[in-house]
């Protein structure tokens, strides 16, 4: 029988579990097919401290199952000098979440560029903002050095209120934290029956994902 367990990890230690391997999308999972309005209200839901839903992911060997592309998850490319463990945390459900917070902070695709109005508590697209000190670019909430420009920049200008809002946005996400619903000690053939739970208990599973979950099965 399935064990099951819970583990919670920041933002940051989950980014670092997606570059090692630790977390990884089989081959038989969807690729990346959130449009960019899903990816802000995502944003807009950490931002205001709501949970964004628990993950689910099959505890198994590193090469038991073979990792979708990077390119079709957007997960970042797995360097196998990183590798820091045997065993994988393969994900069955939360990979367009991962990926879309990945990619906004760390990601090189400009097209998850995703801006914070300081001023006024929102998240911006780009093509709706100007270039001035009150938009933040998110990506500058986990790189260091452009995080203590925009700082400098606005400490500059005197302006308390964005200084604070910067700061309080920067705290809510360095903390946030995603729990992982971890499934270990599964069989091969129980892969099937998780997807099919799943899409019974109203996560949309396309046809498409059904019929290559099944196809694995069959092939071991």
């Amino acid at each position: 029988m399935a064990k099951n367990y819970i583990i919670s990890h920041t933002l940051n230690t989950i980014f670092h579990m997606m570059e090692n391997g630790t977390l990884a999308v089989p081959a038989f999972q969807r690729g990346y097919v959130w449009d960019r309005q899903a990816v802000k209200e995502l944003f807009e839901s950490i931002n205001n401290g709501y949970p964004i839903g628990i993950l689910i992911a099959v505890e198994h060997d590193t090469e038991h199952f073979e990792s979708a592309s990077s390119e079709l998850t957007f997960f970042p490319k797995l360097n196998s000098d990183k590798l820091v463990s045997s065993k994988r945390l393969w994900i069955i459900d939360g990979s367009q979440r991962l990926a879309s917070l990945y990619n906004v902070f760390l990601g090189k695709n400009s097209s998850f560029t995703l801006l914070y109005d300081l001023e006024n508590k929102k998240f911006m697209f780009p093509q709706e903002a100007e270039n001035t000190i009150k938009f933040l670019n998110m990506s500058s909430l986990f790189k260091t050095e452009n995080f203590m420009e925009q700082q400098a920049n606005i400490a500059k200008n005197n302006d308390e209120f964005l200084l604070e809002e910067l700061y309080s946005i920067f705290n809510k996400f360095k903390d946030y934290q995603i729990p992982i619903q971890v499934i270990a000690e599964v069989k091969d053939q129980d892969i099937v029956n998780i997807f099919t739970a799943m899409n019974t208990s109203g996560i949309s599973l396309s046809e498409d994902e059904m019929q290559r979950a099944q196809k694995y099965n069959k092939s071991t």
